[in-house]
């Protein structure tokens, strides 16, 4: 995040561990830098650690500035696998924020949303084994200094959470005295998730379904708070997974007290997977959404031998593998939606080439190999991507990379 324009206070959070033992989270560090003429450096950085640290785990750290008044305040959100049953980082997750109201100098945390284990009496042998899982939580500020937090409330309903939640869902929290105190969750939506069915290339046994949020400071939707993610409910009605994701958008004028009915930014219901949206506001009030679409496709004549195999854990000498007689492809898109999230132009394709995931995901790939740290920031009328992509060859020899492009909203195309 940056503190102002031009020349301003840059703000970077990331998981943190320790030099001597890179298997042990240290928490979440915050580094603030700053440009010296055309010269770049960090100057200082703060280590983010639970009260209960080293037996709470952090997760998931999503930072936030709020350039309004004489001290920047920055407002970092994160997941607290607390502990529970007197087990190290057993809970199923508390969602928290740290808050410096000076700039980074000093910090202080607020819980928004408890653990949610349902039996936590160490003396009970089902002691920490169900709960709600709380998890992928981002934070925004209003025009008016509003702090909004979003996330995933019941990341695997039912099969985990089913006694309290039979489906996923999406909630937002509110502050309006910067982070001291917060709303109850309200819930936005409830989804169809995706977490059993992800692509046949993820290398991950499981996929994300984290929301993510955004609100209109100017134009003619000033204050109105968009929430975007992903669902397969057209697809699969009432079912708790599916594997045919949508990309919708709802929003909020009324403090995210009630939400509209959410629109779909892309043809829904075509067979492929549109995941992980991301979406922001540009000054005019213009919503942007960029995303992932995946399709899982058969391209050889024999469609029972196996076409994809990917590592899901395991050391490189003995992989657990997964393996498909489908070929994951990967585009990016951006929409557009002009009138407030009302409706969407024709999605535009922004990056040149497919990937092909099952060949850009060597067995010593990092996992996961394209992640869900997508991300776009609008300003003007462009709008500023990055995304995951396997289409580098030479040296990179096709492994995953970091892209990024700015599109030009007004002439519809990347840049």
């Amino acid at each position: 995040a940056v503190d102002g324009a031009g020349n301003g206070t840059f703000y970077y959070a990331n998981m943190s561990v320790w030099e001597d033992d890179a298997a042990t989270t240290a928490g979440v560090s915050v580094h603030i830098g700053s440009f010296k003429g055309k010269d770049f450096s960090w100057d200082d950085s703060v280590l983010i650690q639970s009260p209960n640290y080293p037996n709470d785990g952090v997760d998931k750290e999503a930072l936030v500035v709020d350039r309004r008044g004489n001290k920047t305040t920055l407002y970092v959100t994160l997941t607290n696998f607390i502990e529970t049953c007197n087990i190290p980082e057993w809970g199923w997750g508390q969602i928290e924020l740290y808050r410096s109201l000076d700039g980074g100098d000093t910090w202080d945390r607020t819980v928004i949303q408890p653990d949610e284990t349902f039996i936590t009496d160490p003396n009970d042998p089902f002691c920490g084994f169900d709960g709600v899982i709380n998890q992928g939580s981002m934070p925004v500020v209003g025009p008016e200094g509003d702090l909004y937090v979003v996330w995933e409330r019941g990341w695997y309903a039912p099969i985990l959470g089913g006694p309290v939640l039979p489906r996923a869902t999406i909630v937002v929290a509110k502050s309006t005295d910067q982070g001291a105190t917060f709303t109850a969750p309200v819930e936005v939506v409830s989804i169809c998730s995706q977490v059993l069915s992800p692509p046949a290339a993820y290398n991950r046994t499981s996929s994300n379904d984290f929301p993510r949020i955004a609100v209109a400071e100017s134009g003619p939707y000033r204050g109105r708070v968009y929430v975007s993610y992903q669902d397969c409910s057209a697809a699969s009605g009432a079912a708790p997974f599916g594997s045919d994701m949508d990309v919708y958008v709802t929003y909020s004028d009324d403090g995210g007290m009630t939400w509209s009915t959410p629109t779909p930014a892309h043809p829904v219901a075509d067979g492929k997977a549109q995941m992980w949206p991301a979406v922001s506001v540009d000054t005019t009030g213009n919503v942007d959404v960029t995303y992932y679409e995946m399709e899982d496709v058969n391209l050889t004549p024999d469609p029972d031998d196996i076409e994809c195999s990917v590592r899901i854990g395991g050391s490189l000498e003995d992989p657990v593998l997964r393996q498909s007689t489908l070929t994951t492809f990967s585009d990016v898109y951006w929409a557009q939606s002009t009138d407030g999230g009302a409706t969407w132009q024709e999605p535009v394709r922004v990056t040149d080439v497919p990937t092909n995931w099952c060949a850009a995901t060597p067995i010593n790939s990092i996992i996961p190999n394209f992640g869900d740290y997508n991300t776009s920031v609008s300003f003007g009328n462009n709008v500023f991507a990055a995304w995951a992509d396997g289409t580098n060859e030479g040296i990179l020899d096709r492994v995953p990379t970091s892209f990024y492009t700015r599109i030009d909203a007004i002439g519809r195309a990347p840049r």
